[in-house]
């Protein structure tokens, strides 16, 4: 792997010339960038101390959405997380967590779920849009209430009773799907428990003679 100081006009030519490669850079030690056919990413690789594992490779991003300083500068903010012991993928997926809107999991879902048959892709995107309020998206995940979604289920179950079971379901798996994405670094799961099951306990006290289960 060739070393260089990372200048715009040398990094241009890599892309220009349609050469897949990888060139790092002598002024910020453990900062490279990865020239595709397509796409020119800066990442940066330095080992998390007091750990046992290899060096961990961190993306930055695109180039040149990513100017070669902001590159840097981002690669300082790396290294220093990394002398500290602290893994800056904890730290970012925390923030993630805590900031992810009910819009983005359920993006996130549908995109774990890409192997799944067209027809229940199809089925999760048609339930998420005719069943789940319009005012929940731009909702943190973490502000949807077990009582939200039993209120919720009741008000589908007035229009729709067969209906409604999948809906509960489908916020379940929602949920859990989202939730092992996101962990401390004890390895707990940072959105806590799923608020459907405490949604279904309160349902089960109503509909007694139906069988919730998600």
């Amino acid at each position: 792997m060739k070393s260089t100081k990372f200048t715009r006009s040398t990094i241009e030519s890599l892309v220009r010339s349609g050469q897949p490669c990888t060139l790092k850079d002598t002024l910020e030690k453990g900062l490279r960038v990865k020239v595709g056919i397509k796409r020119c990413v800066f990442q940066y690789e330095k080992r998390i101390a007091g750990s046992k594992g290899a060096a961990v490779t961190f993306t930055i991003g695109p180039f040149p959405t990513y100017s070669i300083e902001e590159a840097r500068q981002e690669a300082r903010r790396l290294a220093t997380l990394c002398e500290k012991g602290i893994d800056p993928r904890t730290k970012e997926r925390e923030v993630t967590a805590q900031e992810i809107s009910l819009e983005t999991a359920i993006d996130l879902f549908l995109e774990a779920k890409q192997g799944l048959r067209k027809r229940v892709l199809y089925g999760y995107k048609n339930n998420f849009r005719n069943y789940v309020p319009t005012a929940w998206y731009c909702k943190k995940l973490s502000e949807i209430t077990a009582e939200m979604i039993a209120a919720q289920f009741r008000a589908i179950h007035s229009q729709a009773p067969a209906i409604c079971w999948e809906y509960l379901k489908l916020m379940h798996n929602l949920w859990n799907t989202c939730s092992v994405m996101f962990y401390d670094e004890e390895g707990q799961p940072i959105l806590g428990e799923n608020p459907a099951i405490r949604a279904r306990q309160l349902l089960n006290s109503t509909f007694r003679d139906k069988q919730i289960s998600a």
